[in-house]
């Protein structure tokens, strides 16, 4: 998590457009826990993980957010 926050203040001080996802609900199991974040760039690179499928797939439907 520690590296997470320091990439989203690195990326944040640089003036970069982010998306921040925390998982802050899990019904059912899931990969990761609760509080679980990660960082993704508009590149759609990221840091961090919050499990599963579920990234991919809002990393690919990045770019037409913006």
């Amino acid at each position: 998590m520690e590296q997470v926050l320091q990439a989203i203040v690195d990326a944040l001080r640089a003036g970069e457009t982010i998306a921040v996802l925390t998982v802050v609900r899990a019904p059912g199991s899931m990969p990761r826990h609760l509080s679980s974040n990660m960082m993704v760039r508009l590149d759609g690179t990221f840091v961090g993980s919050i499990g599963g499928g579920t990234e991919q797939i809002f990393i690919d439907d990045l770019p037409s957010a913006t």
